[in-house]
């Protein structure tokens, strides 16, 4: 069973669980938040969120319901940690990264640096993880600058270099290959635009000064430009290989031409210092459609195919987008709703409980006082 045919399988269920969650979230009127910023509120939900979150970590409970590890929620936990200064926290997420997430296997320099997309013990890693890579990379840097821990500087350089062995051209389009399959050996052939994050990309090159992540980070640009849907929206995936079939066909597309909403902020959210004007849009599209947020539109018209609210996800990825762009009245119009998710998330968690509980502590985090 190829590891593709897993990640589709994962993501049906996932968004399947978000879908009923977003129908019973809206009828027990969660998404009906306060219509003013409440910093008081804010507080009370950034505390009992760090507080849940930290106690899982002490407890060992990171895995999702299905037994795995999840190494894009140890990623945002890991910034989130970093950012609110959690020397403690950071200190346990970095250490369970670097035993059971980042690769480091003299037998297999191959994968040196690489990081894994999910981890269950006694399970061997199947493959790597290009999103999962940026999310740890990013969360090694803030916590390097935040603790003043050089070696973490270093590490996340060297993950984003591992990072950096994924790209390709296939079929005339440059892309960073979506895994590398660490029993055959080989990579991917597609690529998902979430697995992209040229600011951070970017940042790391200047710093170091280091012109291939500098390039990298400079055509991922050109992807998420190359993504943008008519409505404002960003295309999820791009598969150069329809070329082949249809040549007419751009190799970024939505299947039946959905598009994400939640997918989208988390796309533009690290595309901010190079291409606001895309976060801008993606912004936009959603305030206006404020308090009744879906989780799929149609990436030529906007419109929504089918009647499914979005989960706390959607809400969470605006409100780190809004503070990237400096939007301070999209964070105060976007604060309260994630403050109400996240207050009732705190006060009766439920699935996919770590996902949710990243996405939260995180953008909470972000939104400061």
């Amino acid at each position: 069973m190829s590891r593709g045919f897993i990640i589709c399988c994962a993501v049906v269920v996932g968004l399947v669980t978000l879908m009923l969650l977003g129908v019973t979230a809206h009828r027990q009127g969660w998404l009906n938040p306060p219509h003013t910023y409440d910093a008081q509120r804010l507080k009370l939900a950034r505390g009992q969120m760090h507080e849940l979150a930290a106690q899982w970590v002490k407890e060992g409970k990171l895995a999702r319901e299905d037994g795995w590890v999840y190494t894009v929620d140890v990623g945002h936990l890991l910034m989130a940690a970093a950012i609110s200064g959690d020397v403690k926290l950071y200190e346990s997420l970095r250490q369970y990264c670097l035993e059971h997430l980042i690769l480091n296997d003299p037998a297999r320099p191959d994968a040196q640096d690489m990081v894994i997309w999910r981890y269950q013990p006694g399970v061997p890693a199947d493959a790597s993880g290009t999103t999962e890579t940026l999310r740890v990379a990013l969360g090694f840097w803030l916590g390097a600058g935040k603790f003043q821990r050089a070696a973490d500087r270093a590490l996340a350089v060297r993950m984003l270099k591992a990072y950096a062995r994924h790209q390709s051209v296939e079929q005339n389009t440059w892309l960073i290959r979506n895994y590398y399959n660490l029993g055959t050996r080989a990579f991917a052939t597609n690529s998902f635009t979430i697995d992209y994050a040229p600011d951070f990309v970017m940042e790391v090159a200047e710093a170091v000064q280091d012109e291939e992540l500098k390039q990298v980070a400079q055509k991922s640009y050109g992807v998420i430009h190359s993504a943008v849907a008519p409505c404002g929206l960003i295309y999820d995936f791009i598969q150069p290989e329809v070329a082949t079939i249809i040549p007419s066909q751009s190799p970024v597309f939505g299947p039946n031409d959905l598009v994400q909403l939640s997918n989208s902020a988390a796309i533009a959210e690290h595309a901010c210092q190079g291409a606001p004007e895309v976060g801008r849009t993606v912004l936009h599209f959603a305030l206006v459609r404020l308090g009744d947020l879906r989780l799929y539109f149609l990436g030529r018209t906007g419109e929504v195919p089918f009647r499914r609210p979005t989960g706390p996800e959607a809400y969470t990825a605006l409100l780190r987008l809004a503070v990237k762009l400096d939007d301070q009245v999209a964070v105060r119009r976007l604060t309260p709703f994630v403050t109400d998710h996240a207050l009732a998330f705190a006060s009766k968690p439920y699935a996919p409980r770590m996902f949710l509980a990243s996405e939260l502590m995180l953008a909470l985090e972000m939104v400061g006082e």
